[in-house]
């Protein structure tokens, strides 16, 4: 299990912990049970150190708002006693900010997902640049074959990242094919809205290119840079 599964983990049972000492906070001071009181304080506490420390550690976007809602809006309640103080209203108030912060803290496994995937993103999207920086240079060397290849193989990447990144279903058409193709790709993207007509056309044209280095007759030099270069730009563009 690697850190963000455990994180995940730990975010799920401080959430339904969290739903549980709401509805413990609601229970006391709908019921102006002062008895009561002192346990729902300890679970309160002891729930929103753990959470506090999780968000800090994890730099959550939402800790200003979690201490702010403590500070200003829970705190005071589990201090003063039911009895004397309590309405229908403050039970209200009460399970809505706890369960208000419970949320900020179940949106932290999502938090991190997401800059996770943004990471990732940024260090494919570098891979590719580095494949058609090697490309350009394979192809001053007059390797234009090579260099064909190595920028087709970037071309295919970043249709795969975009897919991958935008979450696109790209499935072989016709099924009987073993796999979705680049062909495919190009229909999802365009279907899903990720790439235009414009962008879709280019990249048509682009892989073209990337099949003749596939035949006998060797590519042309400036259909090579074309590819190299158009082929960095879409991927620096189509994101």
């Amino acid at each position: 299990m690697d850190s963000l599964d455990r994180i995940r983990r730990q975010v799920g049972e401080y959430v339904e912990e969290g739903r549980r000492v709401a509805e413990q906070g609601h229970e006391v001071w709908a019921r102006r049970n002062d008895a009561a009181l002192p346990a729902f304080s300890f679970a309160y506490q002891e729930w929103y150190r753990k959470c506090l420390g999780l968000l800090e550690v994890n730099g959550s976007s939402a800790l200003e708002e979690f201490t702010k809602h403590y500070a200003d809006d829970i705190s005071i309640w589990t201090k003063l006693n039911p009895s004397n103080y309590g309405t229908t209203d403050t039970a209200v108030k009460l399970k809505m900010f706890i369960t208000a912060q419970v949320a900020m803290v179940a949106a932290l496994a999502s938090e991190l997902s997401g800059r996770a995937m943004n990471i990732q993103s940024e260090l494919s999207y570098q891979y590719i640049a580095d494949e058609y920086d090697q490309a350009q240079v394979l192809s001053e060397l007059g390797f234009e074959r090579a260099a064909g290849a190595v920028a087709g193989v970037a071309l295919e990447r970043n249709l795969r990242l975009l897919a991958q990144k935008h979450d696109v279903d790209v499935a072989p058409n016709p099924p009987a094919k073993k796999r979705a193709d680049f062909s495919d790709y190009l229909a999802a993207l365009k279907k899903k809205g990720v790439i235009n007509e414009l962008q879709r056309k280019q990249y048509e044209a682009l892989y073209e290119v990337r099949k003749q280095c596939s035949h006998p007759e060797e590519p042309k030099r400036e259909d090579i840079e074309r590819l190299i270069h158009d082929g960095k730009l879409l991927a620096a563009t189509a994101q």
